[in-house]
């Protein structure tokens, strides 16, 4: 159950890292398009680990759309360890990350239980550029589980567009919209866990380098594009 836990922050905060534009969005909207991220040990060098993000479908037009996405995770043997389903909703061009966002999550898990995210929604411009800021957001995810509840609290801030500059990964050589943002996560009573995350962002793909710095800058995850996969 943690685990599954686990696997709906890192949906969350997968989500939040997209952006999209009037006509040239930064999040896939490609149906049947496959995204293969390599989660990275800390310098960058090895896999550890795999997402598989699929484009199931797409419902919309001029500006306005609902993407269902369905996320696979794999460990470094390729082994499958979970996997999700969620929708991303643009509206006039613009991404909209929000716990409607999770309405239709699906993920394996045994025993009975219950996941229901609920919070703010993060609005994202179509007109992203270089210094401008997007607004804060505050989350919960609550797990009703057989004897107990746990809640995690993800409070988003100083979510912003630093610079346009180009990045290698293993999938090629992209110009992409860097961003940052801070989160701060708390589990039950615990005492939040602040980071800091830089995206670089590509047009028609979204993400393709995500770094998390801890709250002392040492580099806590690293995720890599590794390979584009077109239907």
């Amino acid at each position: 159950m943690i685990k599954r836990i686990g696997a709906v922050i890192a949906v969350t905060l997968l989500a939040v890292t997209s952006t999209v534009q009037a006509e040239n969005f930064f999040f896939p909207t490609q149906e049947g398009l496959v995204l293969i991220h390599g989660e990275m040990d800390k310098r960058g060098r090895n896999v550890n680990g795999y997402q598989h993000t699929t484009i199931k479908n797409v419902e919309g037009a001029d500006g306005d759309f609902t993407v269902t996405v369905g996320l696979e995770l794999f460990n470094k043997r390729r082994s499958p360890t979970g996997q999700a389903q969620y929708r991303i909703r643009i509206v006039d061009g613009a991404v909209e990350v929000g716990p409607h966002n999770f309405v239709d999550m699906s993920l394996h898990s045994d025993g009975d239980s219950a996941i229901v995210v609920t919070g703010d929604v993060i609005r994202i411009p179509s007109d992203m550029s270089p210094g401008q800021r997007f607004n804060d957001a505050n989350m919960s995810i609550t797990a009703d589980m057989v004897f107990f509840k746990l809640t995690t609290n993800i409070a988003i801030t100083d979510y912003q567009c630093l610079a346009v500059e180009s990045i290698t990964t293993p999938a090629g050589t992209f110009e992409a919209y860097k961003t940052t943002k801070k989160a701060a996560i708390g589990v039950g009573r615990a005492r939040p866990k602040i980071t800091t995350t830089v995206t670089w962002n590509v047009r028609g793909i979204g993400p393709v380098r995500t770094i998390v710095y801890n709250h002392k800058g040492k580099v806590e995850s690293w995720t890599d594009l590794l390979e584009v996969r077109r239907p």
